[in-house]
């Protein structure tokens, strides 16, 4: 992973969540350009409802799913007298914070909650950034024992990013048009029966994110929520059906594009069903999270990105506040750096060029 400033950072979280994405796609690519600026073992973003309830949760690393449905069943907001945990309104409620659980006394390192939550998944230090809005939420990054705990100073530019990330909540979204396959995959296992019986770990999330919109907020075992439910059993009905239509559903919301399709595995005799599931993101949103590797800075990436949107020169102009000769000047450059000589070759090069994409969708 290319290691990337401060500035170019914000610039690029700034340029993400002034692209009028949804929430919930602007956070993990947002978390994917913290990353290269603050290094970390894992993130994770809590949304909230405006009870400041959890609603859903992105993680980049998908093994904690259980870990973290544990801290959600047992700790999130717990009213319990003496109870040791993070009350979320507590954290809406203050500002950025760095945590070093070495230094929250004897009382937390033997507490359930740090046994149960934070050794398990090789916690030491905690940075957290509070989004206050309505239908906010918060951003933490975390740190193993043997790393380097946060400093003050990433804590002040998480709360920076944090400042951005609002105004992707409070601003009007609009529907993407076009989506981009960035590697988001995983897989469920099923019986004849609709019993699941397998899932690998990012299915749980995705699954997660298929249903968060329409039911109750459940990490580790998405497959009970009615929608998810409802998606793979007509799966499984059309996949044994001869005469039936291909096995596949597509599912569009806040997060992007989700596509399932069932198959037989082998051999057919075991009677097990295998459920893919992949997310396709906005592009603009895939296309800045991968942003490390180009040789273009923030400027260009956004008349890019006009151009990807089949804005016209003086489109871009007036959406980038600038004069038309301008960005005809930063897209000649963009092109010139890239090797490209037309919007379409730009395309293809961004969504090829060492990022990982393999797959877009209009």
């Amino acid at each position: 992973m290319i290691r990337t400033t401060p500035t170019r950072a914000l610039s690029e979280i700034r340029l993400l969540c002034t692209q009028a994405l949804a929430p919930q796609a602007v956070v993990p690519a947002a978390t994917a350009i913290v990353r290269r600026w603050i290094p970390n073992s894992w993130s994770s973003f809590l949304f909230v409802n405006e009870q400041l309830q959890p609603a859903a949760v992105y993680a980049d690393a998908p093994e904690v799913a259980g870990l973290y449905q544990r801290y959600l069943d047992h700790y999130c907001n717990t009213q319990e007298e003496g109870q040791v945990g993070i009350r979320l309104q507590d954290g809406m409620s203050s500002g950025p914070a760095v945590s070093n659980s070495a230094a929250l006394g004897k009382r937390f390192l033997e507490s359930e909650y740090f046994n149960e939550v934070y050794v398990p998944m090789r916690i030491k230090w905690g940075l957290v950034a509070p989004v206050r809005t309505r239908g906010g939420g918060a951003l933490m990054l975390f740190r193993a024992p043997a790393d380097p705990g946060f400093s003050e100073i990433e804590g002040r530019g998480l709360a920076r990013v944090a400042s951005y990330l609002r105004h992707s909540f409070e601003a009007p979204s609009r529907p993407a048009e076009t989506y981009a396959n960035d590697g988001e995959e995983g897989i469920v296992v099923m019986d004849r029966r609709a019993r699941v019986l397998h899932w690998s770990s990012r299915a749980s999330f995705l699954l997660h994110w298929v249903s968060a919109e329409n039911g109750p907020l459940d990490v580790r075992a998405p497959f009970n929520a009615p929608a998810v439910r409802q998606l793979l059993q007509g799966l499984l009905r059309d996949l044994l059906d001869p005469q039936g239509p291909t096995p596949t559903r597509t599912v569009v919301n806040s997060w992007g594009q989700f596509t399932l399709r069932a198959y037989e595995l082998h051999p057919q005799e075991s009677g097990h069903v295998g459920i893919s599931v992949r997310l396709r993101s906005p592009i603009a949103a895939t296309l800045l999270s991968h942003a490390d590797g180009w040789p273009l800075a923030p400027k260009h990436l956004e008349v890019c990105l006009c151009l990807l949107r089949g804005l016209t020169y003086r489109e871009a102009a007036r959406a980038m506040s600038l004069k038309v000769p301008t960005v005809i000047g930063y897209a000649r450059e963009a092109f010139a750096r890239l090797g490209v000589g037309n919007r379409e070759e730009l395309l293809r090069t961004l969504l090829s060029g060492g990022t990982g994409i393999r797959h877009i969708t209009q």
